[in-house]
């Protein structure tokens, strides 16, 4: 069976039609199966699913009529109810079989008397319709998706904000209590306070970054070191990780980029949290692996993040990312990590894009910015 065709099913108890009707079809470059009663039909749909196109189907049939076989289909799940279906029959067009078979569901109803070249470009044509709204629908979902999640950041970010500003007070009290000239520390817990300060900051400029993105207004892009940046947060993220669990990255000269530090450190905090769990997910032995590198061309810089975790099966570097699409096959996701860090990417003028060479053979993220001219 040729894959690239158009698929068809056509149904009728009158084999002498049947015959016709395949072979015009065939002549035409479809893939044609054929049935001589609504049971077949039931039992090729359940078979070709999600190979079949269209069903063509006569109306007048011994025990189960074409009006059945509509109802039928309309009444199943799995996809079987989203494949159109045309009804034809020999008998004079009749409005009030007409309305019937379209008030079922079926997307045309034609006479046989048609020449059978008008029926495989009305077949055409109502798969074609058919196609159009089915992508039309899967855009309207899409859109869908998107005002909820514009939705539930905006009533969310009000409420971050409100936890941020108690997190800093909070802490603001700790720092004081825990001052190195009142009170004796150790270097761990200094490490932890230091990590809770950097965090608590941070907090408060995500909630700004979050309202940015819900208005839709322009990003702070400027001038930011990119080097100083990764190496910032790939210490904090450091030390939040397991032993078994090793994170390298060699700071270098400074790399700067036209971006946001906000920005840039939200996506790289989602890369690095990324890494660990894709290298969670392997559940394997050998020890975990993050490496993170700056590496210079002409016009840009580029910051990698790669883990020899679970990976994912597709070796095309993926550059669109969809919400509430997740990488994470085990454990769930919720697929707003990625989709965000592309949309803080794009506003600078940068690109983010992941591959990986196969399941469980890990996974790099790269992130291309501009160049800023110091």
């Amino acid at each position: 069976m040729n894959e690239n065709k158009l698929s068809i099913l056509i149904v009728d108890d009158d084999r002498a039609n049947l015959r016709v009707l395949a072979a015009t079809f065939d002549d035409h470059g479809f893939n044609t199966h054929t049935a001589d009663s609504v049971e077949q039909a039931q039992g090729i749909l359940q078979v070709q699913v999600n190979h079949l196109d269209l069903v063509i189907s006569d109306i007048q049939m011994p025990i189960l009529t074409g009006f059945d076989l509509v109802q039928w289909m309309k009444g199943q799940s799995g996809g079987i109810g989203a494949i159109p279906i045309l009804l034809i029959t020999s008998q004079a067009s009749e409005s009030e079989h007409r309305i019937k078979g379209l008030s079922l569901g079926a997307v045309d109803y034609l006479s046989k008397a048609l020449d059978t070249e008008e029926l495989v470009l009305r077949a055409k044509q109502a798969i074609e319709n058919f196609n159009q709204i089915k992508t039309l629908r899967n855009t309207l979902e899409k859109t869908e998706c998107l005002v909820s999640t514009g939705r539930l950041f905006a009533a969310s970010n009000h409420e971050i904000k409100n936890i941020a500003q108690i997190i800093q007070m909070a802490f603001g009290i700790l720092e004081r209590e825990l001052d190195p000239e009142k009170i004796k520390i150790s270097a761990t817990c200094q490490k932890a306070v230091s990590i809770l300060s950097q965090s608590s900051s941070l907090l408060s400029d995500v909630t700004k970054m979050i309202g940015s993105l819900v208005t839709n207004s322009e990003a702070p892009v400027g001038p930011v070191d990119l080097d100083s940046i990764v190496n910032h947060v790939a210490a904090m993220i450091k030390a939040l990780l397991k032993s078994e669990v090793e994170l390298s990255y060699t700071s270098g000269s400074p790399a700067w980029v036209l971006g946001s530090s906000t920005f840039l450190k939200q996506i790289l905090i989602n890369l690095l949290l990324n890494a660990r769990d894709a290298i969670e997910e392997k559940k394997e032995a050998s020890r975990g692996k993050i490496v993170v590198k700056i590496s210079e061309s002409e016009l840009e810089f580029e910051v990698s993040v790669f883990d020899n975790g679970i990976g994912f099966p597709v070796e095309e570097a993926r550059f669109e990312f969809q919400p509430f699409a997740s990488t994470k096959q085990l454990r769930g996701g919720t697929g707003l990590g990625l989709w965000l860090s592309s949309e803080l990417t794009k506003k600078m003028g940068g690109i983010l894009s992941l591959s990986s060479k196969g399941l469980g053979q890990g996974a790099e993220a790269k992130i291309k910015l501009k160049k800023a001219r110091q």
